[in-house]
């Protein structure tokens, strides 16, 4: 007789077979028995199987489902939960997993959800959209069970009616035989261990000629910054947060009643201002990429505010936002024409209201029907410039007269205060 763990080895086989990218990061994990769990879950180590629920899938859905705990691994699921809610982490990894199984051209099971809608996003983005969700229902649990202790929800699958199929994030053990948890450099260690074989895994299928690039590519961009601009404005941001005043910029709103005074900021990250240009040469897709790198970088800064401001011609709107906010999701409002003046005199109107603003950001393909800006502004400046080549020979396109720049495309690294010709 047939036994659950056999049909999971056979499953895992043919995986290997099939597709050999997964196939390689499935012997990874430990295949261990756990009666009771109500499906499948993995901790980063173990592959769990309740035999009572494997014994109704098909092999196929066992091999889609040994490759979703693979990718929940790759993606460092297990490793970067936090103190978020449980099932709803586990919600929106299932998403972001099934959408790259789905691009590797694996079949996914009707009764599995997969939500479109979050194509492209970053497991953080799904997350704060579907917790939103959960807020609006009452149905958030908490990172933890009842009186600090984990609750049901930390083993795999949980008890929701809309929460089905595939295989869940159970927390990982401590890499030594004690009862405590991991600690933060365990998890990171064992996030980097994934990262690197799965990197490994990539090379072998594609010298095997069966590699599911679009999942792979997926994978890393979820992981890895596409150096060089993910690079320069992490340290562009850090620089902006660590920069201090004090005597060296007195506080312009007392310069008219002729007192110089220090501007004192506290320890931490200034209030910042993103200014999106949702003009409609704007990219989706580079779009998504921008506001994934950056909703990272803000949720380890933690500003005191974010100024998120959508110009196109004009200014279209302003969100307001605390640290507690973040991630932030941008639906675009404008789709006009582009001209850049309009956000630096939103800050210069807005400076009494909002103070010292520790620097702008400005997300553009450098391309504008009318420009004035010229006099450099006193806050630093980015601009990240998503333009293709083809607009540096074409009337119109911005000569960068300030502050630091940089090219999300194939193009010279960030130019600090660099200048392009404009086109006669």
């Amino acid at each position: 007789m047939t036994t659950q763990a056999q049909r999971i080895t056979k499953a895992r086989a043919n995986l290997v077979l099939d597709q050999p990218f997964f196939g390689a990061l499935a012997l990874r994990l430990q295949i261990e028995e756990r009666s009771g769990l109500g499906g499948c879950a993995v901790d980063g180590k173990h592959f769990f199987y309740d035999p009572g629920a494997v014994e109704e899938l098909q092999i196929d859905e066992i091999k889609t489902t040994i490759a979703e705990g693979v990718m929940h691994c790759a993606l460092g699921h297990p490793f970067r939960r936090g103190a978020r809610d449980k099932r709803i982490w586990n919600d929106a990894g299932d998403h972001v997993v099934r959408l790259a199984l789905r691009d590797a051209g694996m079949a996914i099971p009707k009764d599995w959800p997969i939500d479109p809608r979050f194509a492209g996003r970053a497991t953080e983005q799904v997350y704060a959209r579907l917790y939103e969700e959960a807020l609006q229902n009452d149905q958030c649990q908490g990172g933890e069970g009842k009186d600090g202790e984990e609750g049901e929800e930390g083993e795999g699958r949980n008890n929701s009616p809309q929460h089905t199929g595939g295989a869940g994030v159970m927390d990982p053990p401590p890499t030594d035989s004690s009862e405590r948890r991991p600690s933060e450099q365990e998890l990171r260690d064992m996030e980097q261990d994934w990262q690197e074989a799965m990197e490994q895994a990539a090379f072998a299928a594609q010298q095997m000629g069966n590699a599911p690039g679009s999942a792979i590519e997926r994978i890393r961009d979820a992981r890895q910054p596409k150096a060089p601009w993910q690079e320069l404005l992490r340290n562009w941001l850090t620089q902006m947060a660590q920069t201090d005043y004090t005597w060296s910029r007195p506080d312009r709103r007392f310069l008219a009643q002729h007192l110089i005074l220090p501007d004192l900021q506290s320890d931490g990250c200034p209030p910042l201002v993103v200014a999106f240009d949702t003009s409609a040469s704007v990219s989706p897709k580079i779009l998504a990429d921008f506001c994934a790198e950056l909703n990272q970088l803000l949720g380890e800064l933690r500003p005191e505010r974010v100024y998120l401001m959508h110009v196109d011609a004009s200014v279209q709107h302003v969100e307001e936002l605390t640290a507690d906010d973040l991630p932030f999701e941008l639906e675009a409002k404008g789709r006009g024409g582009t001209w850049f003046d309009p956000a630096f005199e939103w800050v210069a109107e807005h400076e009494d209201e909002i103070g010292r603003i520790g620097g702008l950001i400005y997300f553009t393909d450098m391309y504008a029907e009318k420009v004035r800006v010229e006099n450099e502004p006193d806050y630093p400046v980015l601009w990240c410039d998503y333009g293709e080549s083809i607009f540096q020979n074409m009337g119109g396109f911005y000569s960068q007269r300030f502050g630091e720049r940089v090219y999300l495309l194939d193009a010279p690294e960030v130019a600090p205060g660099y200048e392009i010709q404009e086109s006669n």
